[in-house]
């Protein structure tokens, strides 16, 4: 019986030590994973922290970007409505222009047909040189600033048959040439002309280019 007694008590000891080691190594384990799982959490919150600030600072860009939108917009709704209104501005003076010439026409003296035809045949006093070139690029007048395909016609059929002849015409010729042939080619301004196309039968292309760069529509 006292055999049976102390093997009773032994066993109980052995079972509370087994629960005492049990519960250690479970407070332990606990610890250990509780500190790992917090360490976690705190670079989550760390993470989730830096994540709030670069979305604060995005929004803010956002905002930012809307409200120059919006200004570009507005300014560009202001030069829209400036542009109509210079558009306008500018037809109303070309309203005026065209009334203006039409006034002029009207009160000016009327002229017979024959004055007209008279006028239109009528002889210049201007004879061209007949001057010969070797390089076939000088019998292009297009080469001088200011001279288009019509306007080289014109001058050919003056005889003005290339730059070397060009070169020798005097400008208030050439602009009588012009004038002959109406309105639309008044405007052209030959007084350059002659000058470029000297330098062109000289040879003198990079002097020529330089030139014509400074000039504006052949006008100096």
């Amino acid at each position: 019986m006292l055999l049976l007694s102390q093997v009773y008590r032994d066993l109980t000891i052995e079972i509370l030590l087994w629960l005492l080691g049990a519960f250690l190594l479970g407070y332990i384990l606990r610890y250990i994973i509780g500190a790992k799982w917090r360490t976690r959490v705190g670079i989550l919150e760390k993470d989730l922290s830096a994540m709030t600030a670069k979305a604060n600072s995005l929004e803010a860009d956002l905002s930012t970007a809307k409200y120059e939108k919006d200004k570009i917009a507005e300014e560009m709704a202001k030069e829209k409505k400036e542009n109509a209104d210079l558009y306008f501005k500018l037809k109303a003076c070309e309203e005026s222009l065209a009334a203006a010439q039409e006034s002029e026409e009207s009160e000016a003296p009327e002229s017979s047909q024959a004055d007209v035809e008279n006028v239109a045949s009528a002889p210049l006093g201007f004879v061209a040189p007949n001057i010969e070139v070797d390089d076939p690029k000088l019998n292009d007048l297009k080469i001088v600033e200011g001279i288009g395909p019509k306007i080289e016609e014109l001058l050919k059929n003056e005889g003005i048959a290339n730059l070397a002849v060009l070169a020798q015409t005097n400008p208030d010729d050439i602009k009588a040439i012009l004038d002959k042939e109406g309105e639309r080619f008044r405007l052209a301004d030959p007084s350059t002309w002659p000058k470029q196309a000297q330098m062109a039968v000289d040879g003198n292309w990079d002097r020529l280019e330089e030139y014509q760069d400074f000039l504006q529509g052949g006008k100096e």
